[in-house]
């Protein structure tokens, strides 16, 4: 495990040690009624990616949900995945990502994958941005034509 981000918390580092004492005692973790509120589950391959994931995530204010970021199935808090009602499982789609989907998919009923090709969530982000940043300077450029504008 490499950390839990709650959606109504800042992030923190979450030693494995610590994870199942921190899920059975949900105050001590700074989330809010957050084993009854959790709906959600979104698991990536590692913090960049999770990061990511939680940037292109259109729901990440509106709905309680844990982000995960794992590199063993076996790190997953099972207890706590078993009630929840839709599990994302989100890792790239190399072999170990297409492993590890499928093991989760098999404990997890109720997960689905989305699977952002072999880049990864992060290489979408950076594309997104990158086409924002594009839309901003021909809009600039439109202005400096159109208006006599110079923009630095």
């Amino acid at each position: 495990m490499h950390g839990l981000l709650c959606n109504d918390s800042p992030p923190f580092p979450l030693p494995e040690q610590y994870l199942t004492p921190l899920l059975n005692d949900v105050e001590s973790s700074g989330c809010s009624e957050f084993r009854s509120r959790v709906d959600n589950s979104g698991i990536a391959s590692n913090p960049v990616e999770l990061l990511s994931v939680i940037a292109l995530d259109p729901d990440f204010n509106n709905k309680p949900t844990l982000y995960l970021s794992i590199d063993a199935v076996s790190s997953l808090p099972t207890d706590f995945l078993e009630e929840v009602e839709t599990i994302v499982v989100g890792f790239k789609g190399d072999r170990d990502g297409d492993r590890l989907s499928k093991e989760i998919i098999e404990t997890f009923p109720q997960s689905k994958r989305i699977n952002p090709g072999f880049a990864g969530w992060n290489a979408i982000l950076a594309s997104q941005e990158q086409e924002n940043e594009n839309g901003f300077n021909a809009r600039d450029e439109a202005i400096d034509r159109n208006f006599g504008v110079i923009l630095d």
